[in-house]
C-alpha cells in the first residue's frame, strides 16, 4: 500500500506544474502542496489577517 501511495505522490508532483500552467493561462491561481499539512498552511497564508470567512447556508 505504501508503494502505491509513493507512486501517486510522485505522479502528482510531476503533473502539478503542467496543470498549474494550464490553470494560470485561464487566469486561475493554482498551487501544489505535497501533503495535507502543507495545503492547510498554504490556504491559511492566502487569507488576509482580519478577513472573515462566510459559512454556507443550507436552506431547504
Amino acid at each position: 500500500m505504501q508503494q502505491i501511495n509513493n507512486s501517486f505522490s510522485k505522479r502528482n508532483a510531476l503533473l502539478a506544474p503542467r496543470l498549474i500552467k494550464a490553470l494560470k493561462s485561464r487566469k486561475i491561481r493554482a498551487y501544489y502542496c505535497a501533503d495535507a499539512t502543507e495545503a492547510v498552511e498554504k490556504a491559511l497564508s492566502l487569507i488576509s489577517p482580519g478577513s472573515t470567512l462566510l459559512e454556507e447556508s443550507k436552506s431547504l
